[in-house]
This record gives C-alpha cells, structure tokens and sequence, in this order.
C-alpha cells in the first residue's frame, strides 16, 4: 500500500482530535456563526408598529451605513430598546441610506439597566450600549436567549465578596452570577460565575477585568482624580467606590446595586487601562467608554437633586423627564428630547401606581403633613361616643414605606414553610367572627388568665372586645395588632405580657391585645405554595410598615428594589427643617438603609423605627428670584445636589410678525444682570408658545411684566433703564397745586414738587415696533445726535 493516499487509523484519531481542539477555539467559533445582532437604543416608538409587529428605522447617515447596516443579511436580530422597551426582530430589507426593516418583532417591558443584566448579552464587552455612539452588530449574542431571559425576568446580580468567606454567598446566588474576590491588602484578584454549584472563572475575557491587581483605595483615587478633571461631572462614581470600600468594612460582602456600577468600579477601560499601540478596535471601544463615562457620571444622578433658576426656566418641566429617567433607568437628555405627550403619559402612570409623588411645599407645610402627625378622627357612634385622635402618616412616610417593602420584596425568601401574612390570617379570622356573629353564637378568646368575648368588628375592621363579667369593651387595632405579629412570632417567648407588648405598641389592654393574637395563631397556616412571594396587593399599608421594621437596616443592602421618586416643587417655599425634623439627616445617601451607616430614628408620634431606603429619589425645584441658594437652610443644602436650569434662548423662534423673541429675551436679560444679578432673569418658558404680537402683549401683561416691577420694587426709573422709553407713556412732572392744603404738612408737597410721574403703556397699546425695540441691546442714538 506504499503511496496509497489512504490515511492510517492512527492518522485518522489525530486529524480528529485537531479538528475537535480547533472548534473548541472561541474564536474559530465565533467566526463559524452565520448569524449577527444589531444593538439599536433609540427614543422615537414612531418607528415601531405594534399592529403589524414590524420595526422600519430610519437613519440617513452614511458613515454607519458603511461601517453597519450594509453588513447586514437575512435571518440576522435586531434587539432595539426604547422608552423602557425592548424590541426583537428579524431583519426583512434595507434602503439604502434611508431606512432598515425587521419584521415579526416582539416586546417585553424592560429597563436599559436590566437589559445589561442578561447573562446571553455578554454585558461586560457591551457597556457601550448603555450609551452607544451608533448601531452595534455582534456576532457572539445569541438574541433569542436574551428575550427569554428578558421576558422571564433572569437578571444578573453582581457582588464583591472578601477572601475565605465564598462559602457564606454561595445561597445567595442565581447562575452565571458575577462574584468578585477582594484580599487581604484590598486588591481585587478574581472575577468568576456561578455555575448553579460553584464559582468558576469567568468565559468572557480576561482583558475586561480590567480593574484586576487594584485595590479599593487606587479605584477610589482613579476615580477622584477622574472628578476633579471633570468638575462639571457627576461624583456619584466616586461616591459608589467609597460606599463599597465603607459596606466591606462592615460586612464580607457588597451587592452592586446596578449593572452601572459594576462596570464602573471593575471594567472602566478608560479608568484602568490603555494598551500602548491600541488596535482600531480598541480604540473605537476606548472612545466609546469614554462617551460612557460621561454618560454614567451624569445619569447616576444624585439621590438628592434640586433644579433651580430664574422664573420661567422650565424647572417644573424638567422635573417630568428626571423622575421618569429615574423610574425607567434612562439618560434624562433622551426623554428631554422624546415627544413630550409620551414621557408625560408615562410620568401620569408612575403617579397613579404610587412610584411618583408629586407635592408642593409652602409656608404652612408642616411636619405633621410631610412626616406624621396626630389627625382627629370621625368614629362611629356606636364604637365609641367621644372624639378620638389618631397617629396618621405623611407623604413623605408613606412613600417611604412602598419603597422600602419594594425591596423587601426582592429579599431572600423562605422556600418552604407557610405563609404568615397577618393581612391574610387577620381577613380570614374577621370572616369567622361575622359569620358566627350573624348565627348569634358566642365567641370566646381566651388571654392568658381569663377569657374574653368578642364583641364585635367595627366599621374600621377593629375587633371590640370585652371580659365575660363586664360590660366595657375594649378595641383591638389591626394596625397594632399587626405590629406585635410582625414582632412576636412565637407568642409563648412572650414572658411579660404588659411589658412586652408596651414596647412595641405603647399602652393598650395587653390581655385584649394578646387574645386576639392567639387566635390568630391558632388558626391552620396556609400553605406557601399559595402565595411563594410578597405579593404587594395581599399586605395592607400597616402591615407593610410591620414587615419592613422587622428587616435589619444593612440587609435591604441585598437588593435595589424598583425605584420611587418625591417631587417637591418650590421647595424653598417651605420651612425646611421644621417640614423635614429630625429626619433630615436620614436623607444623606450613606445614612439610607442598606448602607454601612444606615439608620432608623424613633418617630416622636407613633414610636414607629423609620429610615429611608435607598432607593427613593427626592427632586426639588427652586425659584432663585424667590430666595437665593445661599439663604436656603445650610443643613438641605449640603444634602442635596444642584442642577442649573437658565434660559434656553435658542428655543425660541421669531414670531407670525417678525419678532425676534430670543433677542428680546437676550436683550432683557442682559440689562437684568447687570441691573440685578443671574437670578433675577428671566426664563424662556413663558415665551416658548408665543405666535404673535397678540400673544406677545398677553405675556408682557401677565408675567413679564407684573414679574418686572417685583423685581424693582416699582423704582420705574431702573425698570425703563430695562424696557426703554417706547413701553412708557410721556412722563409727568408733578405740581405741590394737586395736594390739599394741609396746615401741618411743612411743606412736604414742595418736595414732590418738578418730580417727574411715570406710568407703564396699556399692554393693548404696545406696538410692533415697541417690541422690536427691544431686539437690540444698544440703544438707537438720537435724532439730533451727531454721527
């Protein structure tokens, strides 16, 4: 067989084996895929059919049609994300330089932030995506994957995690989990996935670990020194390393809160590594990450933020976009530019949903509205004749309350066990008691020493009860009594009833209370399996309030919890510190619950153990002209971050009549500083909607000027330094002849005497040349002037 072409069997096994070792090669395998994905994040839903499931984007520009849409080819995705949206097709045809079409396209509520915490994203090599500077084709996502894993809410969670104590956070994980090891020394040595048993090395590259060998005090100097060349930039990076470094001296572990700020702290190629001859690929991701960390360190907005300026800047507005980008993890700037009747109808949303609040701080604002108060409350006469007050919660509590049971909600729970909502057993126990109550029977409870009899459940679902031998009854709340389930679970550890209980919900009829509570307990449990998780619409606000006091502060750590935000408008209106109390110091980010100095203060009325969690946003808006930043309370500024929201003359647009209104706003507003200072300006908004001269004289009538004369305190000669002779009409010198004769006056009407009288013209009388007077900031010179 000398010469035979025919291999040999031992040939055979080796050209086998090379062939398995080759297909084994990531790379040779990525190359071997026929398929590619198209990353789009846009914000017009006007390109997206929902009745004929088909996306047709439009874009014009030719660089990215060179560079990404003429690679694409039949059978390739397109995930899109949208208005917190996700969109996936399938790619149909092309326009060239005009527009691309996928059909068949499937939605799924999701946010931008989540997206990048599905594992079949590979997030860590995309995190441009959070702010991409065109399309992106990938040929390694496998996009089916990534909208099952989107519709069935499998979201990565990323943690960081001290040497030796793995073991301990191993319950904690869901696959393909990232855990990042810290040493001895601070330095960050590994980065590895959970495999459903144990932690593994990560698949994805060991070049996106790029924060590897550093320790917690280099990242956090990286990203000071980053700060301070960027002043105008956000400090929420620098404060999230900071927040990490303080959780891990408190505890072995820390849990990334967003997928943005695990990128941040561990991969930030433009904070930790620049190759030295960077390939054009590098290069491109190099710039792209630095579009996103410009991006991050403003959209990480501050949990705290004021929007403040002028009269008419918008800051109201304005405030619609932030808390949406807040609710939805989005870039404010996009919803700024989205269609307003969109962002607005989702902002309407949130606030009948409760995760907006929207509230206006005045003068007579007061703790007991914003916080807790005692309220009187209307019983039914047959519960009782007298007048009773009651401890009610404010706006601010409440919010404070769905928030914080949010992230609850998110915790750990029992995988086996029965269910202890007292709403449930509580329901359940009044339906027993009115049914026998209809059949006349008697309905004994017994206390410790003695047995009482129920009397009956009032209009307020309260139980009224009464010792067999008297005739005074005594009410049961079902919000205190909710308070002493949630900390009571075994009544028998109970060894001083009156005590116990005292501590817990004050002075009350101990033996009534534990009665009731005894047979709540005695009633069969529930099986889990009927409600596996907390479910918001089977607890009561109170027995919420419960749930969340039992939590330890640094455990609502684990989880982010969806996010809720309180507008505040005006709210320098308001007397801040006697609105706010004591609970101003809880608003300081490392003070919120879940952080390394998280605390709860004992609230003056109710006794209750309130903190605010860390995922409540609080928007304030302020009018500068009304006071100035400086004179705001020092103990609220601190604590919050200031947004500048100034006339945007560039908005407006001439008029049907030719008037320029940026030039007159322009022209004003420069007397104004001058005359004044910044704050006292004026804002755009109120011209922004002007169509003509008619609507012109409107505004000048209602705000303008009405706006004018506050501003100068009617002193009408700087306020014609402003508006010009044209809106005045001739001026008056006035006579001492038109003062009545007053023997004691000593001739107080000789000093009025010449002084000249000036009078605003009728805003109906303003002219079209009255107004284009004004576009131009040098005044005209004078007939008789020479030259």
């Amino acid at each position: 067989m000398a010469g035979s072409n025919w291999l040999q069997p031992r040939q055979w096994l080796n050209l086998i084996t090379q062939k398995i070792k080759t297909f084994e090669n990531p790379e040779i395998t990525l190359k071997l895929s026929t398929m590619a994905t198209l990353l789009i994040k846009f914000s017009n839903l006007n390109q997206y059919d929902a009745s004929t499931a088909t996306i047709t984007y439009s874009d014009p520009d030719a660089k990215r049609w060179a560079d990404v849409f003429s690679k694409l080819k039949p059978g390739d995705k397109g995930i899109f994300h949208a208005n917190n949206l996700m969109l996936l097709g399938e790619y149909s045809h092309s326009v060239a330089n005009k527009s691309i079409v996928f059909l068949n396209v499937k939605r799924v509520d999701l946010r931008l932030d989540d997206l990048l915490k599905i594992n079949a994203m590979n997030p860590e090599t995309l995190a441009i995506f959070k702010r991409p500077p065109g399309p992106i084709l990938r040929e390694h996502i496998d996009a089916t994957a990534v909208f099952e894993e989107a519709e069935a809410k499998r979201f990565l969670s990323f943690y960081i995690v001290r040497a030796g104590h793995e073991a301990g956070i191993i319950p904690k994980l869901k696959q393909n989990d990232r855990v990042i090891t810290v040493d001895a020394a601070d330095k960050l040595t590994d980065l590895r996935l959970f495999d459903g048993n144990t932690l593994v090395a990560q698949t994805f590259g060991p070049e996106y670990f790029n924060a590897k060998g550093k320790s917690l005090a280099d990242i956090m100097k990286i990203h000071g020194d980053t700060q301070q060349q960027n002043r105008k930039l956000s400090s929420n990076n620098l404060r999230s390393i900071e927040r990490i470094a303080a959780a891990l001296q408190q505890d072995s572990f820390y849990k990334f809160r967003s997928f943005s700020e695990y990128y941040n702290a561990v991969h930030n190629k433009k904070l930790y590594y620049r190759p030295t001859s960077p390939t054009s690929i590098e290069s491109s991701q190099i710039a792209a990450e630095e579009e996103l960390l410009k991006d991050e360190m403003k959209m990480q907005d501050p949990q705290n933020l004021i929007l403040f300026g002028p009269p008419g800047t918008g800051k109201t507005y304005y405030s619609i976009p932030h808390a949406v980008a807040l609710i939805e993890g989005a870039d404010v700037e996009a919803l700024k530019n989205e269609e307003r009747e969109l962002v607005k109808q989702r902002f309407d949303d949130y606030l009948t949903q409760g995760r907006i609040v929207f509230c206006t701080f005045h003068q007579s604002m007061s703790y007991e509205d914003f916080i807790e108060g005692i309220k009187p409350l209307v019983l039914d006469s047959e519960e009782n004749s007298s007048l009773k007050y009651e401890v009610r919660d404010g706006l601010f509590k409440k919010l404070c309350t769905e928030a914080a049971f949010s992230i609850a909600q998110q915790l750990d729970q029992p995988k086996e066990g029965y269910i202890d909502s007292f709403d449930v057993l509580y329901d359940a126990f009044v339906s027993e008691v009115n049914e026998k109550l209809d059949r006349g029977e008697p309905i004994p409870l017994d206390s410790k020493n003695s047995t009482l009899l129920v009397n009956g459940i009032s209009e307020f679902g309260n139980v009224s009860i009464k010792h067999r031998e008297d005739t005074r009854t005594y009410t049961v709340s079902k919000r205190r009594l909710g308070k002493l389930h949630a900390a009571f679970p075994d009544l028998s550890q109970v060894s001083n009833i009156d005590k116990d209980f005292r501590s817990v919900i004050g002075g009350s009829n101990a033996s009534a209370y534990w009665a009731v509570l005894n047979a709540l307990r005695k009633r069969a449990p529930l099986p889990i399996e009927v409600a596996p998780t907390l479910d918001a619409t089977a607890y009561s606000y109170e027995s919420k309030k419960a749930l969340i006091e039992q939590i330890p502060a640094i455990k609502f750590k684990e989880a982010t919890g969806e996010p809720f935000v309180m507008i505040i408008d005006e709210i320098n209106r308001g007397n801040i510190a006697q609105i706010f109390g004591e609970l101003i110091t809880l608003l300081e980010p490392d003070k919120r619950l879940g952080m390394a100095e998280g605390l709860r203060l004992t609230l003056p009325y109710s006794g209750d153990a309130f903190g605010v969690p860390h995922n409540l946003h609080i928007i304030g808006t302020m009018n500068t002209a009304d006071r100035s930043v400086e004179a705001l309370d020092t103990a609220l500024r601190r604590r919050f971050s200031f947004i500048p929201t100034m006339p945007e003359i560039e908005k407006l647009k001439p008029t049907e009549d030719k008037i320029d209104l940026g030039k007159i706003l322009h022209t004003l507003n420069t007397r104004l500083r001058i005359l004044k200072d910044q704050d006292h300006t004026i804002g755009h908004a109120w011209l922004i909607g002007v169509k003509n001269l008619a609507e012109l004289q409107t505004t000048f009538g209602n705000k303008i000027l009405p706006l004018l004369q506050e501003y100068f305190y009617n002193d009408y000669e700087k306020l014609g330094l402003v508006l010009g002779d044209r809106f005045f009409n001739k001026p008056e010198q006035v006579s001492s002849n038109i003062f009545a004769q007053f023997s004691g006056g000593n001739d107080l009407a000789g000093q009025y005497n010449q002084a000249w009288q000036y009078e605003l013209k009728r805003v109906d009388e303003l002219t079209l040349e009255d107004f284009q007077s004004l576009e131009s900031l040098t005044k005209p010179p004078k007939p008789n002037d020479s030259n």
